[in-house]
């Protein structure tokens, strides 16, 4: 036999070896696929490296939402006879790397046949978002019992997907994007995280100079508020923006943002809108902002004494960055924490419901102009910026039925900004009013400074 021949044959005989061993290698593969699925009621993935095995059964999602720069996840995660339940922790599995998980600090509680579960933490400061690695990533519920359980999830809410842009850090953004997909019939919710800059209508920073246009403000002094507090509010812009923050002013000149021309019931025009195209809540919306500060100056001509400043807060909060911006406002401005007493939860800091009288007076404006009253209560937020820029987590109700006001149509959103309305000082004071005049550079520098050591920390 020549050597070709004998080459040819050789080669013949390690490709028959090769097919023989494929197919062996395949008929293992699908034995154990078929093996684990009836055996362990587990469906093995060969399809995503990272779900390498997880339940047949899925975790329900009933509530997520972002408020400031935080996320809030709760859900409900069906028994089916586990049992000695150790542990259950929503995990950040990465799609590429297996070693790169991001595990979320999750509190449960068993309930019937039920595991209730949710992120640990107050409204802005559960999950922090600025903090999580770049990459694809599958959320997962761990659960740990004698063994390890993994669980994907369904989504139970009308929302189907966020948009998280970071606060810009040395000039750097990224871009979140929260959603849920289906394939091969396991369903999940995925996070996509990637590098990206700020879109041009998107912000990092809301600034509203209160007040405008035929609104004065509190007029205690001959400089009406709203033009004291455009000053203070451009010059915090300039401040925040040379720490590398992008920031929008709802205004920049001597207008009310969002005026609309309607009849009123006595027959005068022109009124506020600040819910509808060009308000001061929509712009909040719209800009994607972390965080909005709506800029005042306190007055209250009927008791002298009071004095100094006021930040009003939104309920239910972690106080961090409000005590970092009333001490160093404190600090840098001269202006002492407020006298007032009422609302207050700290020195300089308040968080404001409705009272009993607001709620009269609403009812009584309804019946009057022929509408059903909004559905406020006594834990409804006093003041309209923090209630209505903070979605349905901060109780925003204004939908259109006083026709006189117009409709927050961001009110169910469950993306919202994180809103603190600033009462610098009292004009109608004699100890305050010099400070507003002669040191709007310090109230400006004490509310960036406050803000960039409190996002320094996270």
């Amino acid at each position: 036999m020549n050597n070709n021949k004998l080459k040819k044959n050789k080669v013949k005989k390690v490709r028959r070896i090769t097919l023989v061993f494929v197919l062996i290698t395949i008929s293992v593969i699908a034995f154990l696929l078929i093996f684990n699925k009836d055996k362990n009621n587990t469906i093995i993935s060969t399809q995503y490296d990272a779900l390498a095995e997880i339940d047949s059964d899925r975790y329900r999602v009933e509530e997520y939402y972002i408020y400031g720069t935080h996320l809030t996840i709760k859900g409900v995660l069906p028994l089916n006879n586990v049992t000695n339940v150790n542990n259950v922790t929503l995990v950040l599995v990465n799609k590429d790397e297996k070693s790169s998980n991001i595990e979320l600090e999750t509190e449960y509680e068993i309930n019937d046949s039920n595991i209730l579960f949710n992120t640990i933490g107050l409204i802005n400061d559960s999950v922090y978002l600025d903090n999580l690695a770049i990459g694809n990533y599958y959320l997962l519920l761990k659960l740990e019992t004698n063994a390890t359980h993994y669980y994907s999830g369904l989504n139970n809410t009308d929302y189907k997907e966020l948009l998280y842009y970071t606060l810009t850090k040395n000039n750097i953004n990224n871009k979140i994007e929260i959603s849920f997909g289906n394939e091969d019939e396991v369903p999940f919710m995925e996070f996509n995280i990637k590098e990206s800059k700020l879109p041009d209508n998107v912000y990092d920073i809301v600034i509203d100079p209160g007040h405008g246009g035929i609104d004065p403000g509190n007029t205690s002094q001959s400089v009406p508020e709203k033009t004291q507090v455009l000053e203070i509010s451009k010059k915090i812009k300039a401040d925040l923006e040379a720490e590398g923050y992008k920031v929008l002013l709802t205004r920049d000149s001597d207008i009310n943002p969002g005026n609309i021309s309607f009849k009123e019931p006595d027959g005068t025009f022109n009124k506020t809108d600040p819910y509808g195209d060009g308000g001061r809540v929509a712009m909040s919306y719209e800009s994607k902002a972390k965080y909005t500060f709506s800029i005042h100056t306190n007055a209250h001509p009927q008791a002298k004494a009071y004095y100094g400043l006021e930040i009003y807060t939104p309920g239910e909060i972690n106080y961090d960055l409000v005590e970092s911006l009333v001490d160093n406002i404190k600090e840098l401005s001269g202006v002492d924490y407020s006298t007032n007493w009422y609302y207050r939860k700290g020195s300089g800091i308040y968080t404001r419901y409705l009272s009993s009288d607001d709620l009269n007076n609403m009812k009584a404006e309804a019946s009057e102009l022929g509408y059903s009253m909004y559905p406020a209560t006594n834990k409804t937020l006093y003041n309209y910026m923090i209630r209505e820029t903070g979605g349905y987590m901060m109780g925003a109700y204004i939908d259109g039925r006083d026709t006189t006001r117009g409709a927050n149509s961001y009110r169910n959103s469950n993306y919202g900004t994180e809103t603190y309305l600033v009462e610098f000082a009292y004009a109608s004071s004699e100890i305050d009013y010099p400070k507003i005049v002669s040191n709007k550079d310090g109230m400006a520098e004490g509310l960036t400074i406050g803000f960039v050591n409190y996002t320094n920390s996270k």
